[in-house]
C-alpha cells in the first residue's frame, strides 16, 4: 500500500481517472535492465514484504522468472502520470516519490516509498492511464514486470488476478482511512496518525522498526501543512514522548 492523501479534497481527485493529466517531463528510461532469478536476493528482499510473501510460491516463481531488475538515477520516472499501462515496480533498494500533479505544475505528494514496495497495478487491472507519476527519491533498483508479462501471468492462471487485486484494495482502504482521519484530527493528532500509517505501511514492506526515513519537507506535503505549522507540530509531540525527531529521520516511540 502506498496511496495516502492529503488533508485536502483534492487527494480524492487524485482517484479520478477521467479528469485530463497535467504533461510532466519524459521519463528517463532506466540504467540498466537485468534479469532475475527466483533466488536472487532481490526476490529474497521483495520476500519480506506482506503482498509478495503472501503469494503463492508458483505466483512468485513465475513473477521472478518474467520479471528484470531495473536501475534507475535520482530524479528519473519509474511511471509516469498519463502513460497506458506499461508495467508494475517491486522496489529492491533505494526510495520513491509518489506524486499527483493539480492543475499545471503543483505537486501533491502522495507516499515515500522503500524496499518492498509495489506499485503499477492500478494502471493494469483498469486497463487505463496512470493517475500518478513516480520518481526515484535516490539510486533506486526495482524489479520490473511489464504489462505483456503481467497480462501473459492471469491469462495462464485466471485465479492469480486476485491476488493484484488485493494489492489495489488494500491501497485505497488505506486513502480512505487517511482521508477520514484528516478530516477528524487536529493538526498534532492528524500529523500523528499519518506517522503512524506511514510506519505501518514500511513494516508491510518488510521494514522492522518505527523510524521513518522522511525529510519534514515531504512530510509537511503529505499532510498538507507548512514547514513552519509541520515544525510545531513535531515539537510538541516530542515533548510528549511520542517521537523521536533526527535529520530526515523521524521514529515514532511505541
Amino acid at each position: 500500500m502506498w496511496i495516502i492523501p492529503n488533508n485536502l479534497p483534492v487527494s480524492c481527485q487524485s482517484l479520478d481517472n477521467s479528469r485530463p493529466v497535467a504533461r510532466l517531463p519524459r521519463p528517463v528510461q532506466a540504467t540498466a535492465t537485468l534479469p532475475v532469478s527466483p533466488e536472487a536476493p532481490e526476490i529474497d528482499v521483495l520476500r519480506r514484504g506482506r503482498w509478495f510473501a503472501s503469494l503463492p510460491s508458483a505466483l512468485q516463481t513465475r513473477i521472478s522468472q518474467l520479471a528484470v531488475l531495473r536501475t534507475f538515477r535520482t530524479g528519473q520516472y519509474l511511471l509516469r502520470a498519463g502513460d497506458p499501462p506499461r508495467g508494475m515496480f517491486g522496489l529492491v533498494s533505494g526510495r520513491t516519490r509518489h506524486i499527483y500533479v493539480v492543475g499545471e505544475d503543483r505537486e501533491v505528494l502522495l507516499h515515500v516509498g522503500g524496499p518492498g514496495l509495489w506499485t503499477g497495478e492500478y494502471v493494469l487491472i483498469s486497463r487505463g492511464r496512470s493517475i500518478n507519476s513516480v520518481i526515484a527519491d535516490a539510486p533506486t533498483r526495482a524489479l520490473f514486470l511489464s504489462a505483456k508479462d503481467w497480462q501473459r501471468i492471469v491469462d495462464e492462471e485466471p485465479r492469480w488476478l486476485s491476488h493484484f487485486a488485493v494489492l489495489l484494495a488494500e491501497r485505497f482502504a488505506t486513502a480512505f482511512r487517511a482521508y477520514a482521519e484528516a478530516q477528524a484530527l487536529s493538526h498534532d493528532e492528524w500529523v500523528y496518525a499519518r506517522l503512524r500509517l506511514v510506519a505501518q505501511v514500511e513494516r508491510e514492506h518488510g521494514a522492522t522498526a518505527s523510524r521513518i526515513q522522511l525529510s519534514q519537507s515531504h512530510l509537511a506535503s503529505m499532510v498538507g501543512v507548512s514547514r513552519q505549522t509541520l515544525n510545531a507540530a513535531l515539537g510538541r509531540l516530542q515533548k510528549r514522548g511520542l517521537l523521536r525527531v533526527g535529520f530526515r529521520l523521524i521514529e515514532l516511540v511505541d
